[in-house]
């Protein structure tokens, strides 16, 4: 029997088994139980069984009609039973017969198929051999190309050395030559401005001899950026009088010199032939003698200075400023002086239509005088590398002041190289310390 159908095969065997005790009403209403899921089965032994239970039962209750409708169904089920079977059994012949020459029919599509497999595993296997060629020629190319790079590199590498080498040989002999050329010139500039320099401290009077009587504790500090300077002084005793001259040309080096020494022939020449005029008169004709002197001058050219007339027996000076300031120290006080804001031998109008103006001033004995040019200023240096202006000049000044006559000068120059420190000097310097 068919294990998936235990409930149906309990059943008939139960009702078999109250046929067989009587109990005919039981019997049937399991045999209903099972209905029509009968046809599902195809066990011969289980229908005959199904169908004789219920002719059985129709027996013993006395509906023979029913009964042999019961054996007529049981003959009709197995006599489909059988012819299905049967045609069952047919159809397994024929299938046979058919699975034979589909077999051969296969058999020859394999063969086909496993020859064009083959044919298939050929050109797959040619392809391969194929890349596999290219491949290794490439690889081949590629280290064989990178050979002849490497050689060409090397040889270009080479060439390139060589000939660096040769223009370094023939730059440094040209550079050899050059700064022979240069260190010649040099050579000959230093041994001209030296010549200047002679000429120009020849024509300046002695720094020692600006000590009149009267004046002997004066000084001046006179210090160049460069060989020759700018910046001139002048002075000497006209008569009765004494005067001296700060000046400060526009330019520098030798450009500078050349025109403080036109300026210091003109300043000693006018003075010679106006002995007793003030400062301001001599201002004047300085200035109208350099235009006559130099008529293309430039209004950029020119001098500024500063002069001074002193007499020393009346105990009294006059003073012109032009573009140049001064300071006068007297009984602790220390005053400013404004110069005129133009130049000697200035062109610029309308400032040169500007008078020169003249202070005059009558001295006590101790008071002090002090000549400058903007070198001083100008000079860089203290702790924030800044300039020294006039606020740090007057500094500088009190300090003087504060110092024994005979040691002025020295604390002058203390102080200077005290706020120069390692800057160094950025301009020409000219001080000069009258104390009357």
């Amino acid at each position: 029997y068919d294990p998936y159908y235990t409930k149906e095969h309990l059943y008939l065997t139960h009702a078999w088994l109250s046929v067989e005790t009587g109990d005919v009403n039981k019997a049937m209403l399991l045999l209903d139980g099972i209905g029509d899921q009968t046809r599902l089965f195809g066990f011969y032994d289980f229908v005959t069984a199904y169908y004789h239970c219920y002719e059985r039962c129709y027996d013993l209750k006395g509906d023979h009609v029913k009964a042999i409708k019961c054996m007529e169904l049981s003959n009709h089920v197995v006599d489909s039973i059988v012819n299905d079977h049967t045609r069952q059994r047919t159809d397994d012949l024929e299938g046979t017969y058919l699975d034979d020459s589909t077999i051969l029919g296969h058999k020859a599509q394999l063969m086909e198929q496993e020859v064009a497999l083959s044919k298939l595993r050929k050109k797959v296997v040619i392809g391969l051999l194929v890349v596999v060629v290219l491949v290794l020629g490439y690889y081949v190319f590629r280290i064989a190309y990178r050979r002849r790079e490497k050689v060409r590199k090397a040889r270009l590498s080479k060439d390139m050395n060589e000939f660096l080498e040769r223009e370094v040989a023939r730059q440094t002999e040209e550079l050899m030559r050059q700064s022979a050329l240069i260190r010649n010139r040099n050579n000959d500039i230093m041994l001209s401005q030296l010549y200047a320099q002679r000429i120009q401290h020849g024509i300046l009077p002695p720094l020692e001899k600006v000590k009149f009587k009267g004046l002997e504790n004066s000084f001046v500090i006179f210090s160049p950026i460069e060989t020759v300077s700018g910046d001139f002084y002048w002075y000497d005793r006209v008569g009765d009088n004494i005067v001296i001259c700060c000046a400060d040309s526009s330019g520098h080096g030798v450009p500078g010199a050349m025109m403080s020494m036109v300026g210091m022939t003109l300043v000693s020449e006018v003075v010679r032939r106006k002995p007793n005029s003030d400062s301001a008169d001599l201002m004047n004709t300085i200035n109208d003698e350099l235009l006559r002197m130099m008529p293309d001058l430039s209004w950029l050219d020119g001098i500024n200075m500063s002069l001074v007339v002193i007499n020393t027996a009346r105990k009294e000076l006059n003073i012109t400023l032009a573009r140049h300031n001064a300071l006068y120290y007297s009984n602790g006080e220390l005053d400013y002086i404004r110069g005129t804001k133009r130049r000697v031998g200035d062109r610029l109008k309308p400032v040169c239509d500007r008078k020169f103006q003249m202070y005059h001033i009558e001295y006590e004995e101790g008071d002090s005088l002090y000549l400058y040019t903007d070198g001083i200023t100008e000079l860089f240096g203290g702790e924030r590398a800044e300039k020294l202006k006039i606020t740090g000049f007057k500094k500088i000044l009190k300090r003087v002041e504060e110092a024994p006559v005979e040691m002025r000068e020295q604390v002058m120059k203390a102080c200077i190289n005290e706020w120069c420190g390692e800057t160094g000097q950025n301009d020409d310097i000219l001080i000069i310390g009258l104390q009357l």
